[in-house]
């Protein structure tokens, strides 16, 4: 039997700044991006995408006015950094600011600056190589996301790149059974204490509750990835990941979810309960190939 599969706490969203080891990276005590979501999650480019920001603070969910820019320094081929440091030093292209959502169009040469596009030989010089794909075999355009007394945050847009190291065969099969990511939903967030429900205007002062999220039957989508050395196509599907955050009380295990061969649809964790007040937990839902859902549920502890 498979069973709910626990992972360290990696997001697609990278914040820029250190963590605050004072308190448990589940609490919200200061603003904060908590997702971006893009629409479509995966394009090719030259095409329009929307962006739009999911933040929380200590009380409650944010209606943040967001700064949003592409960036414009790939990462080096020698750095294992999933971003280039210089796009948190102003190396952007600025889409908008201080809005809820956006539309944006990824620039046409986006497989060339982070994909594994490569440029024209030069008389005399060696071919360059294409970039590495991650294990999905996607590449992603970062986009930095500024919101007011937020700490900055960078989100990755998958890109639709032509195969590297590909016979034409490959990439004809390729092209006909690849099918783009669309994002995830979540059905539901629900409490319970014991196997039984848990009123979210009466939750229990100082207690172990557990937090649950479902997903609709085939979230977790098919896709097939090019191996390179064998030249053949690889079948998988989507490995899920869920996210969890609390303006209260405290979550030990921050990141949950379900791996590529668990067709499980739902994932929980534990929450260890604030002593009284307001508030609100989220549950940030993503897939492997970068498609974002986030569910909250406000809460009361008399």
């Amino acid at each position: 039997m498979n069973s709910e599969r626990r992972w360290l706490a990696v997001l697609v969203l990278v914040t820029a700044c250190r963590p605050d080891f004072g308190l448990p990276v589940s609490v919200v005590t200061s603003p904060r991006v908590l997702a971006v979501i893009a629409e479509p999650p995966e394009l090719r480019p030259g095409e329009q995408v929307h962006l739009r920001t999911v933040a929380g603070g200590p009380d409650g969910p944010l209606d943040p006015r967001a700064d949003y820019a592409f960036c414009t320094s790939p990462r080096p081929l020698v750095e294992s950094n999933v971003v280039n440091a210089d796009c948190l030093a102003g190396a952007t292209s600025l889409i908008a600011t201080a809005v809820e959502s956006t539309d944006a169009t990824v620039a046409a040469d986006a497989c060339l600056e982070f994909g594994p596009d490569t440029p024209a030989q030069q008389p005399g010089q060696p071919p360059l190589r294409p970039r590495d794909p991650d294990v999905t075999g996607g590449f992603y355009a970062p986009v930095e996301v500024s919101v007011p007394g937020a700490t900055e945050a960078i989100a990755l847009v998958r890109l639709r790149c032509n195969l590297a190291h590909a016979s034409a065969q490959a990439a004809v099969a390729f092209a006909a059974r690849y099918l783009p990511n669309t994002n995830p939903s979540l059905s539901t967030l629900t409490l319970e204490r014991d196997g039984h429900p848990v009123d979210p205007a009466s939750v229990p002062a100082s207690t172990e509750v557990t937090l649950s999220v479902t997903w609709p039957e085939g979230t977790a989508e098919p896709f097939v990835v090019h191996d390179a050395q064998s030249d053949a196509l690889v079948d998988h599907r989507e490995a899920l990941r869920v996210s969890w955050f609390t303006t209260g009380g405290e979550i030990p295990v921050v990141t949950t979810g379900r791996g590529e061969d668990d067709a499980t649809t739902n994932s929980s964790t534990t929450w260890q309960t604030p002593t009284s007040g307001r508030g609100t937990v989220w549950a940030v839902l993503r897939d492997s190939r970068g498609g974002v859902a986030v569910r909250s549920l406000d809460f009361v502890v008399p």
